[in-house]
């Protein structure tokens, strides 16, 4: 897919003044098993929790990582915490 550019809920927040922010689990544990080496099996991106089979992390459940805005190599600083 390519990098999306059309405004986010998150860029109609901001350009009213309203303070936002987007809270997911895993992503540290993400970030790193995807920088795994490649073929390598994955142990958090899709990957099975529990006996029941509950995946921990699914990108489809973060909708910021599909725009160009938020790319982690160019644009890290929209990924910080805010204070």
């Amino acid at each position: 897919m390519p990098p999306q550019t059309q405004p986010t809920v998150g860029d109609q927040l901001t350009a009213a003044g309203v303070n936002w922010a987007w809270y997911a689990t895993d992503w540290n544990a993400a970030s790193l098993d995807g920088q795994a080496p490649s073929g390598s099996t994955h142990t958090v991106i899709y990957a099975p929790s529990t006996p029941r089979g509950s995946p921990d992390f699914q990108t489809h459940h973060h909708p910021f990582n599909f725009y160009a805005a938020f790319d982690p190599a160019t644009h890290a600083d929209s990924r910080a915490p805010r204070t």
